[in-house]
């Protein structure tokens, strides 16, 4: 080949472009983002509408629906639309095609949202537009709390200027703080006082709104100075909103201080949170887009201390900040799993080469494709924009046992050219022809195999697309190595032991020399060269030169890589180790010289007794029993050739036995779950609970979790209950904290803990026992699952949709459904997610009455608005204080304390308009134009799909598969069809709505891919037959994946499929290599029959059959452990593999030569191409070389 000819010529040119490709990998690894998952980047525009004091039926029909139909109208390319109202907060989830440009779509939802507002009540203020992603999840909590701050200053000093520091930070996304209490200065009205002097509370807003303002008064030119005139409009100290005047009553002045009182306060507190057993303030640091959360987790961080040294020294000192929560710890724990993984399997590869081939440097030429095939992968995914994370990394560790294949294959190849007799170059050339085309054939259909990543949807579209990629970029990357680095490394590195495998040295080859000069030396005695001369002439050695070069060069690399990691702090191990290594140099210099050398020469030692006793005895060993193993496994090929139709049956026995039997046994799941030693915890106190009641419940459990969970295991405990204190928290969460009467409880485990399913199954058990008043229910705490979940709370979640008309039909249908799901095997924790029984009250107004007095519906809404819930919505106000710059809303409203009984209720004076010609009219009191005050019940929570209400039962699966608990729950359902009212429909959403998608997508695409390899084989085999034989391998990698998982305890899930895609192309690729080699020794010699042809094939190529194999399983043994943190994420993925090749391998040695045998009777035609060849090309084949028709020795993957 033109490419091997031109790398034997210009070796340097390759040496050069490998050792770029090491430094600009690991440059590349330290400025690429590590995290878990890639970023699934699925267009989510979310859109926050606010109205306090509205409630949640209110929101939904005069807010949230009129928006959903506006969007439906004006956007384009909308995929669904998800909604959720509540008290006083409506949250629009707008989901977008596949492709649909996020900045364009964020363009139209803005100028929506901002053409609705004119239709919406009157007050609504413009929504908060933001971007949501199923990547942006919590990955560290900060605990804020204090003994002597108050909460509202606590609160004060997190949102204003702890998180205006924090904000900057590349990547991090930072929503407003959970708990405390929201700082303003609030306008308590005293509604004795107001009727005493016969004012309304819409008049006390009317006089600070009036008087409480911000409004430039110009500038005057007064002689020749220009003065900008100030008015004292607002206050500088909030107190003094007390003495404005509100009006003049019965000849008197009434001001503020005389029907309210003016202070420092905070808003209703709707949100609690606890932490280490006291109220704190809970910041949640979300990470966005790309960006890595170990960068983001240290530089947060990093960032805390300077943040923290900006505050007030009184505030500074008593200030306790905690870090919670870190999901980096989790993060880096996995991707160095992984890398250990592929670090162990590396290893363990290269002693399996090394046993197979015996020679160290062949085993050097080998291994160096692995890091370098690893880099360029590396190289091209960060220059796409994917990140280093466990599923890129996990695709890496995928294809290290198979990137030596190619290596592997070409160096066999050019030893049993070296037999031959041929010279070193020519062996080369020779070798790397024979299996150019077949080892192109096999890469390709490795590759091809990934093609039903393609057809994967959702968020497990842009999970293992990175995986599929890295696998493929590495595969090729390592063929290519293997047509220039390997030659170049092999003509170098093999000219001592040419003579050893049979062959001969170029004399005209100038790099022979240095070997040619050493075995004169050992032929003619002449031994009386100094060392150093002797040292001088191994360094005139190129190979000598060059691996001294690359030696230095990856020394420098990797202290470079090592020390920026230790200062970095991206290892902490690593960090300590480097410091202590550092100081012991500088505590003796001499003393660590010393031992450097020690070890240096110990090292020598070592090599030289495992190159000259160890590697060759056990090499040979290795070498006689394989013969005797061949020679067996030659016998028992022929005895299964002579039984065909026997062989046949019992295959296609354990393939349908397999299909058949394991299939609905094994399982399925959408992705393994993962311990990250943390729970959450969800508990429901009965609707309408109000928030101080709530947080007495909670104290209880609190008590119960840890005596239930003992002290050596339990971390840390929060707890989060209420209504969070903005909407854009409800954005970019699961949306479950929908009440006052409900929260959330987040449990780390200490390392070393026991399984987190244990103490799952314990407080599972022990907490509905004790608190039979309470709902609890356990929601995905790991990013892991939060990502894979895609916003919901559960993995199964049947939502009944419908026109509103239905809703009381669709409801009973749902309790229904959960009544008959409960005691079905694996599923757990159900509920409905909407809660309809939240009380409330219902003021019906006698209009008639309300009319005789002067009032109006409007009157009456506007005065229970100020004095029930503030100022504000309707009457937003303001006030700065000047010491910092910070602006506070100011609230008229009536504490909350003074509205405790219907009595007082029904005593709110409510205020008529004046009759027009200054004349005040008297406030009437509500109970007077009351027709009725009616106890009713509501909804606390209310979604919406696509615009329809929903009612969703939710449920967890535990001690049981996905799959499994998925066909209780569809028999369950399908029962409910026919009773539907018209309109309404069931759907499974979650993760099984994930599964069955990527489950039918990766169907349809392996059914694509095997039709694609079928006809890139026929391509390359110019027949329809032989496709077909080689193909006769795969039921085999089928059956085996099966057995695997069934024996491991294993599912059939994502990750799986991809390791039994991989398998399959193992498989194919070494099928290939058996009907390749059988049909060149039908070409070469005449008369010889197919049964001998695939006997002689089996004999002959069952080493490289077996190599590649082995590769592959050894490579994959650490993986399929699923050892460590994250470890669950992978171990399907390997075990896939390793069940695959096991049955496969062995169908390829004993199966495919049967209908080998059985299908190509008939001699083949021999077609014979010219060779061409440049005469003046010294690399070229000489007239008197072997035929031009060499045998096409497969390529073993």
């Amino acid at each position: 080949m033109w490419i091997v000819r031109l790398a034997l010529r210009r070796p340097y040119t390759f040496v050069v472009a490998a050792l770029l490709v090491l430094i600009l990998g690991v440059v590349t690894i330290f400025r690429t983002p590590t995290d878990v998952f890639p970023n699934v980047d699925i267009p989510v525009v979310a859109v926050v509408w606010q109205y306090g004091g509205m409630s949640s039926d209110e929101m939904e029909n005069r807010i949230v629906t009129p928006f959903e139909r506006f969007i439906v109208t004006t956007v384009n390319d909308i995929d669904h639309i998800e909604s959720q109202s509540l008290n006083g907060t409506g949250v629009v989830k707008v989901f977008f095609q596949k492709g649909a440009k996020i900045e364009e779509a964020m363009s139209q939802v803005t100028a929506t949202a901002q053409t609705a507002v004119g239709r919406m009540p009157p007050g609504t203020q413009p929504p908060l537009v933001i971007r949501y992603s199923a990547s942006a999840v919590p990955i560290m909590q900060l605990s804020i709390s204090s003994d002597t701050i108050p909460e509202q200053q606590l609160f004060d000093v997190t949102i204003n200027q702890l998180r205006t520091q924090l904000i900057t930070i590349p990547g991090v996304l930072i929503p407003f703080p959970y708990g405390g209490r929201q700082r303003q200065v609030m306008v308590d009205l005293d509604p004795d006082k107001l009727r005493a002097w016969g004012i309304s509370a819409q008049e006390v807003s009317n006089a600070v709104s009036a008087q409480n303002l911000v409004l430039p008064a110009g500038t005057a030119k007064i002689g020749d100075q220009e003065y900008p005139v100030r008015l004292n409009s607002s206050p500088d100290v909030a107190a003094q909103i007390n003495d404005m005047p509100i009006k003049t009553t019965r000849g008197t002045v009434v001001y503020i201080r005389d029907v309210a009182h003016v202070r420092d306060g905070f808003q209703v507190q709707t949100n609690v949170v606890h932490a280490g057993g006291k109220r704190s303030v809970l910041m949640s640091v979300l990470k966005q887009g790309n960006a890595s959360t170990l960068d983001v987790v240290s530089a947060v961080k990093a960032a805390l201390p300077a943040a923290q040294a900006q505050l007030a020294p009184e505030i500074r000192d008593n200030l306790k900040i905690e870090v919670m929560f870190d999901q980096s710890l989790f993060v880096r724990a996995s991707v160095m799993g992984v890398i250990m993984e592929a670090a162990i399997a590396a290893g363990l590869t290269a002693l399996m080469i090394l046993l197979f081939l015996g020679s160290w440097r062949s085993t050097l030429v080998v291994i160096i494709s692995i890091p370098l095939s690893i880099l360029v992968s590396i190289i091209v995914l960060s220059f796409a924009g994917y990140t280093l994370n466990v599923m890129t990394l996990g695709g890496m560790a995928l294809a290290v046992g198979i990137l030596v294949d190619d290596a592997t294959v070409e160096i066999e190849n050019i030893h049993r050219n070296l037999h031959q007799r041929k010279r070193l170059v020519r062996a080369i050339l020779d070798g790397a022809q024979q299996i150019a085309v077949p080892a192109f054939v096999a890469t390709l259909c490795i590759c091809i195999v990934f093609v039903p990543v393609a057809f994967i949807s959702g968020a497990a579209r842009f999970l293992f697309t990175p995986l599929a990629l890295a696998v493929v970029i590495a595969m090729m990357t390592s063929y290519l190595l293997s047509r220039t680095l390997v030659p170049t490394m092999v003509h170098y590195l093999l000219a001592s032991e040419v003579e050893m495998y049979g062959g001969e040295l170029d004399p005209d080859d100038p790099h022979a020399a240095g070997a040619l000069e050493h075995k004169r030396h050992h032929t003619t005695g002449e031994h009386d060269a100094t060392g150093w001369e002797r040292f001088r002439g191994w360094l005139r050695k190129p190979a000598a030169r060059i691996g001294l070069m690359v030696g230095v060069a990856a020394v420098v690399v990797l202290m470079f890589a090592l020390r920026s990691m230790a200062v970095s702090g991206s290892l902490p191990w690593l960090a300590d180790a480097w410091q202590g290594i550092a100081g012991w140099i500088a505590e003796s210099p001499l003393r660590a010289a010393l031992w450097v050398i020690a070890i240096g020469l110990s090292i020598a030692l070592l090599v030289f007794i495992s190159r000259y006793m160890l590697i060759w005895r056990v090499h040979f060993a290795f070498n006689r029993q394989f013969e005797r193993m061949r020679r067996r496994y030659g016998s028992l090929l022929n005895w299964t050739l002579d039984h065909k139709l026997g062989s046949t049956a019992f295959f296609a026995a354990i393939v349908l036995f397999s299909c058949v039997l394991l299939f609905p046994i094994v399982g399925q799941d959408f992705f393994p779950t993962v311990d990250a030693g943390q729970l959450r915890l969800h508990v429901r106190t009965p609707a309408g609970t109000r928030i101080e009641q709530t947080e007495v419940q909670f104290a209880r459990v609190t008590a119960a979790i840890r005596k239930l969970i003992p002290a050596k295991d339990l971390g840390e405990v929060i707890d989060n209950m209420g209504i969070p204190n903005s909407g854009i928290n409800l954005a970019l969460s699961d949306g479950t904290l929908n009440s006052p009467a409900e929260g959330e409880f987040l449990i780390s485990l200490k390392e070393g803990h026991q399984p987190t399913e244990d103490y799952i199954r314990l407080l599972r058990k022990e907490l509905p026992r004790q608190f039979p008043e309470l709902v609890f229910y356990f929601q995905p705490p790991d990013i892991v699952t939060q990502v894979l979940n895609f916003g919901l709370s559960s993995p199964i979640n049947v939502e009944i949709a419908g026109p509103l008309r239905n809703d009381k039909q669709n409801r009973e249908i749902a309790k229904q459904i959960m009544n008959d799901l409960r005691g079905k095997p694996g599923i757990t924790d159900l509920r409905i997610a909407q809660v309809t029984s939240a009380p409330d009250f219902r003021v019906n107004v006698d209009r008639t009455r309300a009319a005789q007095v002067g009032l109006t519906q409007r009157d009456v809404a506007q005065d229970l608005l100020i004095s029930l819930s503030g100022t504000l919505q309707a009457a937003p106000n303001y006030w700065m204080n000047p010491a910092t710059g910070i602006t506070y809303n100011v609230i008229v409203q009536t504490p909350q304390y003074r509205i405790d009984s219907i009595n007082a209720l029904e005593n709110m004076p409510i205020q008529p308009p004046g009759d027009g010609q200054g004349t005040a009219a008297e406030p009437q009191l509500l109970g007077n134009i009351l027709d009725s005050l009616e106890r009713s019940t509501t909804a606390s929570n209310i979604n919406h799909q696509n615009i329809l209400r929903t009612s969703d039962v939710q449920m967890n699966v535990f001690g049981t598969d996905l799959g499994s608990a998925a066909k209780h729950v569809r028999e369950i359902t399908a029962k409910y069809e026919s009773k539907l009212p018209k309109g309404s429909k069931i759907t499974l959403r979650g993760q099984v709505e994930s599964m069955s998608s990527s489950f039918q997508g990766l169907a349809i695409g392996l059914i694509f891919a095997v039709a694609l390899v079928y006809l890139l084989m026929v391509v390359n085999f110019q027949s329809w037959l032989d496709p077909l034989i080689i193909l006769m391998a795969l039921p085999g990698a089928a059956a085996g994946i099966l057995w695997m998982l069934f024996a491991t305890g294993t599912t059939i899930s994502v990750p799986a499929l991809m390791g039994a895609i991989m398998a399959v192309g193992v498989a194919t690729a070494n099928s290939i290599l058996m009907v390749t080699f059988a049909n060149d020794l039908r070409k070469e010699r005449e008369g010889i029959t197919a049964r001998e042809a695939a006997l002689s094939a089996g004999m002959t190529r069952l080493r490289p059959v077996l190599m590649t194999a082995a590769a592959m399983i050894i490579g994959m043994l650490p993986m399929a452990v699923g050892h460590g943190e994250g470890g669950e994420q992978n171990a399907p993925l390997g075990r896939a593999v390793i069940g695959g090749l096991l049955l496969a391998t062995v169908t390829t040695l004993f199966f495919v030569p049967v209908v080998y045998s059985a299908l190509k009777r008939r001699s083949p035609k021999v077609h014979v191409e010219p060779e061409l060849r440049d005469p003046q090309d010294p690399y070229a084949k000489p007239h008197d070389s072997e035929s031009a028709l060499q045998p096409q020795v497969a390529h073993a993957s």
